[in-house]
């Protein structure tokens, strides 16, 4: 992969020039992978895993013997280019892991919607150098960048089909960031990281789909267990209960 557009934040970890390391980010989740995070245990799933096929290239595989350029059958060599392209992807996505995050400061209803539907989703609000110093990682280079959204997917480079979407998920605003195992995992869909949780959350919202009662419940009990919360724990800004 060319890496020339990505600076050296440590020995395993690259960030993309365009990105401040302080930038805050924020992540949509369900109230049980926060409690986890909590335990010190910070899971991040294989990309293949995703529901967006296009990260596994699986939408394009079936495909790729009917593709036409104007009215002609695809020469077997750009057939060929294309079914190595695919393979390619499908290579990397089955051997790195991904967390995904947002550098939307807003909340966003949809957001919450679409990754913490349930009421007693959360959101949490961290900062990149913050998420990178909280993980032992010493086990895995960190490849972290903004992900590009295109009209289309044309690109042939693995870099840039790793760190891009199509333009339907540009609202999501997401940061990136890959894990790539130094030594092989085997059937492994997610990895779980050893985390310091107090220096990984900045702050913790719950879903404005969440009862005041219930909110306050949950907020006593996590403040009452890990006290570092305290003050640490706001309800949503988006009135829905």
């Amino acid at each position: 992969m060319d890496l020339t557009k990505f600076y050296q934040y440590k020995e395993n970890v690259l960030v993309e020039d365009s990105i401040d390391i302080n930038t805050s980010v924020c992540r949509y989740m369900s109230l049980s992978k926060l409690l986890h995070i909590l335990d010190n245990r910070f899971y991040v799933s294989l990309k293949c895993g995703f529901s967006d096929k296009r990260e596994s290239a699986e939408l394009y595989n079936p495909f790729i013997k009917y593709l036409y350029i104007d009215g002609m059958d695809m020469s077997k060599d750009i057939l060929m280019l294309n079914e190595k392209n695919i393979k390619e992807r499908k290579e990397i996505s089955s051997d790195i892991y991904a967390s995904c995050w947002s550098l939307e400061k807003n909340e966003n209803f949809l957001m919450w919607k679409s990754y913490a539907p349930e009421e007693t989703g959360v959101l949490i609000e961290s900062s990149i150098k913050s998420i990178i110093e909280s993980l032992e990682i010493d086990d895995y280079e960190l490849y972290v960048g903004r992900i590009k959204y295109r009209s289309e997917d044309t690109t042939s480079n693995l870099l840039s089909y790793l760190f891009s979407k199509e333009k339907f998920y540009k609202n999501e605003k997401e940061l990136r960031i890959y894990f790539n195992s130094k030594h092989k995992q085997e059937n492994s869909n997610a990895i779980i990281l050893k985390c310091n949780p107090e220096l990984l959350i900045k702050n913790i919202t719950f879903s404005p789909c969440l009862d005041k009662r219930s909110r306050t419940l949950i907020e006593n009990l996590l403040i009452c267990k890990y006290g570092f919360l305290n003050k640490r724990v706001k309800p949503s800004k988006i009135i829905e209960n």
